[in-house]
């Protein structure tokens, strides 16, 4: 399994993914410029999430999403390789807080095992 660098040509299979969960479909313009996919050993999209990072010493990581075609086993590791691939790199850039949000049990239950500190938490948005 190997993570890349989001690129826009990975949109049109992630905007797949948010579709088959029945999630909302980002606009592409709102995702940050970075962004990280992971790939299964044959090329196949497996997980991807975004880093936003905010000039400070805090950078959010948000949108999570998996390839809910592929085997839910090799998904979980990609899953946590996003999520560890976006930390290290939010620390390799200065930054000493990572905040995420999630209404998910699983996904809040996979996060306090990668070491956040996390309690049941909704994000509120307003479109402008």
């Amino acid at each position: 399994m190997i993570l890349e660098p989001y690129e826009p040509h990975h949109y049109q299979e992630i905007v797949a993914w948010w579709t088959q969960h029945n999630a909302p479909v980002i606009p592409e313009r709102w995702l940050p410029p970075f962004g990280l996919i992971a790939r299964g050993d044959f090329g196949a999209g497996l997980a991807a999430c975004w880093l936003y990072f905010t000039g400070t010493p805090v950078a959010y990581i948000e949108n999570l999403v998996s390839n809910p075609k592929a085997d839910k086993r090799i998904v979980n590791t990609a899953i946590d390789l996003v999520i560890e691939g976006c930390s290290r790199t939010a620390k390799e850039n200065g930054c000493e807080v990572l905040i995420a949000a999630t209404a998910s049990v699983p996904v809040l239950s996979r996060v306090k095992r990668l070491g956040f500190n996390a309690e049941k938490q909704w994000l509120l948005t307003r479109i402008l």
